[in-house]
């Protein structure tokens, strides 16, 4: 009897001892700096771009929001709710700390017209397009010979 070849077998296999690499102590993948990124997506509208980013339990004075040479940049501080101290826990999950997300734009965004705003633990900014650096087409007239 010969077992035949699986390519997917092999990649499930990588990935179940990646998650049990991460699940053993997950802090040591997050860098030297200690903080994590938030989650966040990004959709084109008829006027400009939207980022969602999930930040919850993170107040709006811990957060800073700039814009500057081509990208967007979060960065806050999400404080903990736990006493690591006192409590016995068998698994924490939650992110809290310094965070930080960096995401490239579009050089059409007015920076000036840039809106954010928090709610039920998630950051929504608004960029607008600048008119003036918007795509417009230029119509080729024949001359005369």
């Amino acid at each position: 009897m010969s077992i035949r070849y699986s390519p997917l077998r092999d990649i499930l296999s990588i990935h179940d001892r990646l998650n049990t690499l991460f699940q053993d102590n997950p802090q040591e993948f997050i860098g030297n700096s200690g903080e994590w990124q938030p989650l966040v997506d990004m959709f084109e509208t008829d006027n400009g771009f939207v980022i969602l980013a999930e930040i919850p339990g993170t107040p709006e004075e811990a957060i800073d929001v700039q814009i500057a040479n081509g990208y967007l940049t979060i960065k806050g501080c999400k404080p903990s709710s736990l006493d690591k101290n006192s409590d016995k826990f068998s698994r924490i999950e939650r992110n809290s700390g310094r965070f930080s997300r960096a995401i490239a734009i579009p050089q059409t965004i007015d920076p000036s017209a840039a809106d954010a705003t928090l709610k039920d633990g998630v950051l929504k900014i608004v960029l607008e397009k600048n008119v003036a650096a918007a795509p417009h087409s230029i119509k080729v007239v024949k001359q005369g010979d």
